[in-house]
């Protein structure tokens, strides 16, 4: 039986928590910055929006499968999961939070790194070093988004 106090959460998940979102703050602040960065090579520009509309494409595609899938999936979880007394809803809107949740990292970090490509061109014709920072930048930016996602 779920009691208030097993709802509750332990300091050090607090710390956890604040944690994830001080990631996410971070890392969109640092794709922010990258945005801000500009790119004047038309070819370069050109190429970098057809992957922008390619990634948004098959975000769009992915997304119309991933959600019958998890429809299906919290379905069979509140019919058939085993839990506690009652728990069986609770079950399938967990199932549906975490596909939530990894879709929304999922989404974000391709966005960050399909939008980020021409400024990586654009900075690493200036310097190797620019490139790498501006690269470095995104993929940190990446890499914290989905890390922090799982932990909020």
């Amino acid at each position: 039986m779920i009691t208030l106090a097993s709802l509750v959460i332990d300091p050090i998940g607090y710390l956890i928590i604040a944690a994830g979102i001080i990631g996410l703050g971070f890392s969109f602040w640092n794709s922010y910055n990258i945005e801000k960065l500009s790119s004047e090579d038309s070819t370069v520009k050109e190429i970098a929006n057809n992957i922008k509309s390619g990634v948004s494409t098959f975000i769009v595609a992915e997304y119309k499968f991933l959600a019958l899938f998890v429809i299906s999936l919290a379905i069979l979880a509140f019919f058939y999961g085993k839990s506690q007394d009652g728990l069986n809803g609770m079950l399938a809107v967990a199932v549906i939070i975490g596909a939530a949740s990894s879709s929304a990292a999922s989404y974000f970090s391709r966005q960050v790194a399909g939008s980020s490509n021409d400024k990586i061109v654009a900075e690493s014709q200036k310097t190797y070093s620019d490139g790498y920072r501006t690269t470095f930048s995104a993929g940190i930016s990446v890499g914290l988004i989905n890390a922090s996602s799982v932990i909020v």
